[in-house]
C-alpha cells in the first residue's frame, strides 16, 4: 500500500509536458504478463528515448518489440538482437520544494546498473506517468533490492535501457535523486 501511495505521489510530482500532442493513442494490450505494482519500485522516465535513428516516448517493451510514440502515432520496432534505448529528454520533478532537472541534483550519485531484469517485470505507465519495475528476479543481490524498495527518500530516473530478446531480460541504467 505504501508503494502504491508513493507511486501515486510520484505520478503527481512528475511534470512532463508534451508539445504538439492533442490526443493519446488508444490503449494497447501488452504481449507479456506483467508483475503487480505492489512488488515494484516506481521509476521516472524521460520524455523521449532514442534507438538507432528513431526517437519517441516509450510506450511498451516486450520480447518481440519496442513501441515508441512518435509524431505520426505509435511505431513498433521488432527486436532481433540486443537493443539499447538512450534518454534524449529531461525528466522534471519536484524535490525539496524546488524544481529539479535531472543532472542538476548535487546529492545524486553516479548512475548504477540494475541488471538482468525480466522484461515482464517492467511496466510502463501511460501518458508520461513513469514505470514500475519488480527487481525480485533480477541479478541484484536480495539485500540491495530490499534497500532500494525502502528508499522512499529517493527518486529513480532511467537513463538507458538495454533489451536482450534472447534472454527475455533487460538492464536499466538508473540515476538516483533526493526528493
Amino acid at each position: 500500500m505504501k508503494q502504491l501511495l508513493w507511486g501515486l505521489t510520484l505520478s503527481g510530482l512528475l511534470v512532463t509536458g508534451t508539445v504538439g500532442c492533442s490526443s493519446s493513442p488508444p490503449a494497447r494490450e501488452s504481449t507479456v504478463t506483467r508483475q503487480p505494482q505492489s512488488e515494484g519500485i516506481a521509476l521516472a522516465l524521460p520524455q523521449r528515448f532514442k534507438m538507432g535513428g528513431k526517437s519517441g516516448q516509450l510506450v511498451d517493451i516486450s520480447t518481440q518489440e519496442i513501441i515508441l510514440s512518435v509524431e505520426e502515432g505509435e511505431e513498433s520496432i521488432p527486436l532481433e538482437e540486443k537493443t539499447e534505448l538512450s534518454s534524449t529528454g529531461e525528466v522534471f520533478f519536484i524535490g525539496s520544494g524546488k524544481r529539479v532537472i535531472r543532472g542538476e541534483d548535487e546529492a545524486a550519485a553516479s548512475p548504477e546498473v540494475w541488471a538482468g531484469i525480466p522484461i515482464a517485470n517492467l511496466q510502463i505507465q501511460g501518458d508520461g506517468q513513469g514505470a514500475w519495475v519488480n527487481l525480485s528476479q533480477s541479478q541484484l543481490e536480495p539485500s540491495k533490492v530490499e534497500t532500494l524498495k525502502a528508499a522512499n527518500h529517493l527518486l529513480f530516473t532511467v537513463q538507458r535501457i538495454t533489451v536482450d530478446p534472447d534472454s527475455s531480460r533487460l538492464d536499466l541504467v538508473i540515476q538516483k535523486h533526493d526528493r
